[in-house]
């Protein structure tokens, strides 16, 4: 299965409440405690945060300095992006990802350019898949270690080629497990804006995602092989 860029961030936002330090301490990992830090992990991508862009002057709404960190690798959770405070809670440096939306309320970790990197790339993934199924638009809700898929829009792949729209399908799994499926990545990114939400506040995140791969992706139902092109 071939998740495109938008619907990729989908999937991969409920992982920002496990790197983002408040929601970690909070328990609210998206990953329930099964890849704690420097534990666990089988993911074939690495998940890193840029830093603050230039526009920031390089420097978080403390006055921080904005350090590009290595959040998640193939090991698991690498670190956690931090504010003053919380850096303090942890005994850890402060990251410079204390962001504010306003003049009003207080600061809260949020990454500021998030980028997957894949560990196996290709410039020609969807012809590598050949027959299959293409991603475009999503939702991922996370409850525990769970995960529901709702995909609301989903072409065939025919031989690489995008073909007939199906029927939404929704598909619920752990979350860890959906994760592990992304086995091969594109090897361009392109930048997705996303809001990120929490504590009656929202900041506009950078993505910068390339295609994915799933496989072997429990999708309902079955498509006749001579259906394809």
């Amino acid at each position: 299965m071939l998740w495109e860029p938008e619907a990729l961030v989908e999937l991969l936002t409920p992982l920002l409440r496990t790197v983002e330090a408040d929601q970690f301490l909070a328990g609210r990992s998206a990953l329930g405690g099964e890849t704690g830090l420097g534990e666990g992990g089988s993911f074939a991508f690495s998940l890193h945060d840029d830093g603050a862009p230039d526009a920031a002057c390089g420097i978080d709404q403390e006055g921080t300095a904005s350090t590009p960190l290595l959040l998640v690798d193939a090991s698991g959770v690498r670190a956690l992006a931090t504010s003053t405070g919380l850096a303090g809670m942890l005994g850890r440096p402060a990251t410079g990802h204390a962001r504010r939306a306003g003049i009003e309320g207080g600061t809260s970790p949020v990454l500021w350019r998030p980028r997957l990197e894949g560990h196996e790339r290709s410039a020609t993934l969807a012809e590598t898949l050949g027959n299959g199924l293409a991603v475009r638009q999503c939702d991922v809700t996370v409850q525990g270690r769970m995960a529901t898929l709702h995909v609301r829009d989903a072409r065939l792949l025919h031989g690489g080629v995008l073909g007939e729209r199906i029927e939404a399908f929704q598909v619920r799994a752990g979350y860890g497990q959906l994760l592990g499926s992304l086995r091969a990545f594109g090897d361009r990114t392109i930048p997705v804006g996303r809001f990120r939400v929490k504590n009656g506040q929202r900041w506009l995140t950078e993505w910068h995602l390339p295609r994915a791969a799933s496989l072997g992706f429990p999708v309902p139902g079955s498509v006749p092989a001579e259906h394809y092109w």
